[in-house]
Parts: structure tokens; sequence; C-alpha cells
């Protein structure tokens, strides 16, 4: 599709080196080459001749997945691995450096071994690279079990039960329509939220007696702290 003026003159318009329609054409090439498989990033990047590096394709569209998204391929699920995939893989990286893996180690032994774990499926769930090697560490040396393992996975990746409107209503009438940090209402021009007293990571349940209201500011400044 040709773009239109307003695309081609616009002075804040990213500069690639390479044409879209270049490397849209090349990654439809390296999907024939893999019998139609659907590939990662660092299987796009070890192949000899891509035409840009991945980190290209990512900057001109928002996301690897868009970017397959918008030649017809469905992308590998980012989430598609269960925790003990993880630590399972993890295990055989470490094994095979025989010291910490470095993020680099892992796309060495993905492109070696044919595997696709890379270290955002990590940091998604636990939050850092950093932080994950020491869970992993004392989780083999058995410092902590695989349930104390996923009870630090980071909390805006634990799926949360829906409130119900009717449970969301019955909050806000019992709360008077106000935070119950600052005392401001939706007359404030401030979104009322439903919280937990007792954050769900803490061991929070959800029944009425631990939902809150709090204002978006109030809410975002206890993060997963108890209330008071």
């Amino acid at each position: 599709m040709k773009k239109r003026d307003e695309e081609i003159f616009d002075i804040n318009q990213k500069r690639f080196k390479i044409k879209k329609k270049d490397f849209k054409e090349n990654l439809r090439k390296f999907y024939l080459i893999r019998n139609e498989k659907a590939f990662t990033r660092d299987d796009y990047d070890s192949w000899g001749n891509k035409a840009c590096s991945s980190d290209t394709i990512v900057r001109h569209y928002g996301s690897w997945e868009k970017a397959l998204k918008d030649i017809g391929i469905i992308s590998v699920k980012k989430d598609q691995y269960t925790v003990e995939e993880l630590l399972e893989h993890f295990e055989k990286v470490w094994r095979w450096v025989e010291q910490p893996p470095s993020m680099g180690d892992l796309k060495k032994f993905n492109l070696k071994f044919s595997t696709s774990v890379t270290y955002d499926a990590y940091t998604r769930r636990w939050g850092s690279y950093r932080l994950f090697q020491k869970i992993f560490s004392e989780y083999m040396l058995g410092k902590l079990n695989l349930n104390e393992v996923k009870s630090k996975i980071k909390d805006k990746n634990v799926r949360r039960s829906a409130i119900s409107s009717s449970v969301r209503s019955q909050v806000l009438k019992k709360n008077n329509f106000k935070c119950q940090h600052c005392g401001k209402g939706v007359e404030d021009n401030i979104k009322l939220e439903i919280d937990h007293i007792i954050p769900k990571s803490k061991g929070g349940i959800d029944k009425l007696e631990n939902y809150q209201v709090l204002c978006n500011q109030c809410n975002k400044g206890k993060s997963n702290k108890f209330a008071g």
C-alpha cells in the first residue's frame, strides 16, 4: 500500500535503511524455509540471509508479534510455558555453561539446541532476570520449594478474578463513594477503584469484607502493601 503524503512528509516518522515491503518479503521467505512453522526473534536473527535484525523490525512495528501478524503468521505465544517448564529449561542452560547463565547464554543455547525460551519469559514472570537467577539458585540448593518459587511471581502476572458489577456497587455504597485514604470522590474528577485491603499476594481473599474503595492515585501508591 502506497504511503499517504501525511506519512511521507511527517518529520517525526522513524527512519529505516530498509523498506517495510523488503523485510516483509524476507520474513515470508524465512517462514517458507522453516516449512511454515512459527519462529522467534532468535530464530530469525540466526538466519544468514536475514534482511535486517529483529530489532529493526520491532522498532517499526512496536512488537515482534505485530510484525508476524502483518504477514499472516501466528507467533509463538509469550506465555506458553509453565513454571515447571521454565525451571527445567533454565537448569539445562545453567548446567550447560556451569555458571549463572547470561542473557547471551540463553540465546546461544537456543541456537545450539533449537529451543526458543528467551530471557523475556523469565522477566515477565519474576520481574527481573537477575532476581530470577537468585530465586532459581535458592530453588536448586533446596532453600526454596516449587510453591515458594511460584509465590515470587510478580503480582501483575497473577491472574485476578473479575469483580462483578453487583459487588462493585456494594463496595462503593459501603464506602460512601469515597476513597478510603484521601476522602476524594468522583466529584473531584478522580477515578475510583476497588482494592483488596489485604493484597492477594499476602493471602487476601475475594470477599466483600476484604474490599475497599481507593482513588487511582492512592491505589497506585499502596501497591501490594497492607492498608493503614
